[in-house]
């Protein structure tokens, strides 16, 4: 698939699930992961904008270090989106480490764990 046919699902795909006004958030993966992150972000977030959602974008850190601004900035292709004359996002590095910004939604227990894992795994999680 070339990116002239992934721009035109962008653009025929956003207005059925995005309206103005609407908050959306892309989760991404931060720079341990292989993937064309800032050419994506550069045919979604324009067709996000025009649609008028205000956009967050999470970068998955999994354990990493949060990235600098630097970093996010050519990771995501922000200085090429500003150039095009778009705001930026709010990015934002997952807080990982930070248990104020953490919530149990929920516990496994140990016999949910070992069914889940075919007996790998005997752990409440």
């Amino acid at each position: 698939m070339n990116n002239e046919e992934i721009r035109l699902i962008f653009e025929t795909s956003v207005n059925q699930w995005v309206s103005s006004g609407s908050r959306v958030l892309l989760v991404v993966p931060d720079t341990t992961r292989t993937a064309p992150i800032a050419s994506l972000l550069g045919m979604l977030y324009p067709v996000l904008h025009k649609a008028g959602a205000e956009v967050t974008i999470l970068i998955a850190l999994g354990t990493h270090p949060p990235l600098s601004s630097d970093v996010l900035a050519k990771h995501l292709g922000l200085n090429e989106l500003a150039a095009c004359g778009y705001p930026a996002p709010l990015v934002l590095n997952h807080e990982w480490n930070n248990p104020e910004t953490l919530l149990t939604i929920g516990e496994l227990s140990v016999d949910e764990i070992r069914k889940l894992t075919s007996g790998l795994m005997a752990e409440r999680v």
